[in-house]
């Protein structure tokens, strides 16, 4: 059984980032393992009219694996952009309620006017505007 030195008072050399990479390492390394054997034993002997594997038994790990806010956040904002991540998605890991607009089911990229391609981005950039890659265009200078 692998067990975090943090868990048991040894400080010596840890630090926050490492601390935080142990404690994923205790869930995976530890704590996995004996949830998968409960997960077996309770299917072997609660799940009995299950012949076609409609039903499982499963320890959810992910609010114990889920990092930092600020990580998170960037994870959520990568899913939405690549409309793979809805909002209420997201809000269900947050525990938070699921948005009643009916917005919140909605896979589209927030960031575009149609995600299905009608802004491609080729439209014509006007004195001050910015470029894909920062630069200004000058209509002066053309």
């Amino acid at each position: 059984m692998e067990f975090p030195p943090h868990r048991a008072g040894r400080l010596k050399r840890s630090t926050n980032n490492n601390i935080e990479q142990q404690g994923g390492e205790f869930v995976v390394y530890c704590l996995a393992p004996l949830a998968v054997a409960v997960e077996q034993a309770a299917e072997r002997d609660l799940l009995l009219d299950n012949e076609n594997g409609d039903l499982f038994i499963e320890y959810n790990f992910f609010g114990l694996l889920r990092g930092d806010l600020l990580n998170r956040y960037r994870a959520y904002l990568i899913g939405r952009q690549g409309e793979w991540l809805s909002a209420n998605d997201i809000l269900r890991w947050e525990n938070m309620s699921p948005r009643t607009d009916g917005a919140g089911n909605d896979y589209k990229n927030p960031l575009t006017k149609d995600s299905a391609g009608a802004d491609t981005g080729t439209e014509e950039f006007g004195v001050g505007d910015r470029q894909p890659g920062g630069e200004e265009k000058n209509d002066a200078e053309d």
